[in-house]
């Protein structure tokens, strides 16, 4: 929106999402500070595809495009994630401190190269990112 010059759209955008998000920290204050973090995040959850219609709107991109460029990575990482606190709940990496970090980072990042290459489409990514590392060496 910024790049096309429609500032003013981006403005009213962040207006409105500012407004809500207040509003929403509002109904989680009742509940303190997990109530605020809760409500920021489930404010900001349900906008996420009326901001990218809003803000694609008139634009060379649609908002279908951009959902379907970003679907493998979120899934993958979704799915990681909670491989991750399930095998985090058996073996608590937690207590190991840097050792236990570095351990989840793997872990995860088995996860998710193993997700994104099972999803469809997947290996053709992969095997183009690969190609264009290879291209910029």
């Amino acid at each position: 929106v910024i790049s096309l010059g429609r500032t003013g759209h981006q403005f009213r955008w962040s207006l409105m999402s500012t407004a809500l998000t207040l509003v929403g920290f509002f109904v989680g204050v009742h509940w303190g500070a997990i109530g605020v973090a809760l409500s920021f995040s489930l404010v900001r959850g349900v906008l996420v595809i009326p901001r990218l219609i809003y803000t694609s709107h008139g634009s060379p991109v649609s908002w279908v495009e951009i959902v379907k460029t970003a679907a493998r990575p979120a899934v993958a990482s979704l799915v990681s994630a909670a491989g991750l606190f399930l095998v985090s709940r058996q073996f608590s990496f937690a207590a190991h401190g840097l050792k236990g970090l570095a351990a989840s980072c793997l872990v995860f990042g088995l996860m998710y190269i193993g997700l994104w290459l099972m999803l469809p489409g997947g290996r053709q990514t992969l095997k183009g990112m690969l190609s264009l590392i290879r291209y910029l060496r």
